[in-house]
């Protein structure tokens, strides 16, 4: 029975123990940093991916507050244009208008007697109006005559003929002739 029984050597079986403890331990501790050291390298990537991102908004914020001040001011230069546009078609409908008036003005030029003067000239879009002075009678018919003669005036009237024998005054009115 002696040799059946064996020695045992507890402090060695205790060792034994203490390092596949010492070992296991040490295999966790590794798997821990690396566990750690793996979520860190992560942690680092979507922070910088979230940084890199937020410069992205922040340069995109800057594009479309720059892209909407260009808009902006495109805007105010469509409506100049648009404001150009309108007074460029006014002042050439006034322009034309106003050819109208000056052929008119040269054809009253054009028919006048030297000797008669305008004492008030009204002119419209369709009538003139005029108060005239002359110092003889036959010069302020001689200017009616010639307005009813013209192919720009119809319709031709005037009043009374006042003043002495210096002077006469009459006021005439024609229509103007549409061509």
């Amino acid at each position: 029975m002696a040799k059946n029984l064996k020695d045992i050597n507890l402090l060695l079986a205790y060792e034994r123990g203490i390092k596949k403890k010492d070992a296991t331990l040490k295999i966790y501790f590794l798997l821990l940093i690396l566990e750690i050291c793996v979520f860190a390298l992560i942690a680092s990537i979507f922070l910088t991916r979230i940084m890199a991102t937020n410069n992205d908004i922040r340069r995109l914020n800057n594009e479309i507050t720059i892209k909407q001040q260009q808009m902006d001011e495109a805007q105010k230069l469509v409506e100049k244009k648009t404001l150009y546009t309108q007074k460029k078609a006014l002042l050439e409908y006034i322009s034309s208008g106003h050819i109208k008036f000056l052929e008119i003005l040269d054809k009253l030029e054009s028919l006048t007697p030297s000797a008669l003067k305008f004492e008030s000239l009204n002119i419209s879009t369709e009538k003139i109006t005029c108060t005239v002075r002359a110092d003889k009678l036959e010069t302020v018919t001689q200017f009616v005559y010639n307005l009813q003669t013209s192919d720009y005036f119809t319709n031709v009237s005037f009043s009374s003929v006042t003043g002495d024998e210096n002077s006469k005054m009459s006021t005439i009115s024609a229509d103007i002739a549409r061509k």
